[in-house]
């Protein structure tokens, strides 16, 4: 029985926090956005080169 509620305990991270993650986490919204938008227009023109050869 302890098995079948074991997944509602809170489990302890073995990771470490990166500045990655830190960010994900603490950016505010704005912020995040603009990252999203560098990430997506960087991912288009990539795209668009990958097409064009």
């Amino acid at each position: 029985m302890k098995k079948l509620f074991s997944w509602f305990s809170p489990k302890v991270s073995e990771t470490k926090e990166t500045e990655f993650s830190r960010f994900f986490r603490e950016a505010s919204s704005r912020e995040k956005k603009r990252v999203y938008m560098r990430v997506i227009e960087r991912a288009s023109a990539e795209q668009r080169k990958v097409l064009e050869a």
